[in-house]
């Protein structure tokens, strides 16, 4: 089991953007139509399925409570 927090990823709803944030409900996000899409321990090793800045993207989670990014290559979440 892992000690470390929860990171829940939601993906916008035109499937540009992934959310990244600290709160559950992506409260924290920019106004946007968010569909919760994933949930992981906060590390480098998880973010980086979803940023090709998993070392930002923690410095983020931990300064403001969210990250913001594109998704990496031809990933395109599925309908949520």
């Amino acid at each position: 089991m892992s000690n470390l927090p929860d990171v829940y990823v939601f993906v916008s709803g035109d499937r540009q953007l992934f959310g990244l944030s600290t709160n559950p409900l992506g409260a924290n996000l920019p106004p946007r139509d968010w569909h919760r899409y994933d949930v992981m321990p906060m590390s480098e090793n998880y973010l980086g399925r979803y940023t090709l800045a998993p070392k930002l993207a923690m410095k983020r989670l931990q300064m403001r409570g969210y990250f913001l990014a594109k998704p990496r290559g031809n990933i395109i979440p599925p309908e949520c």
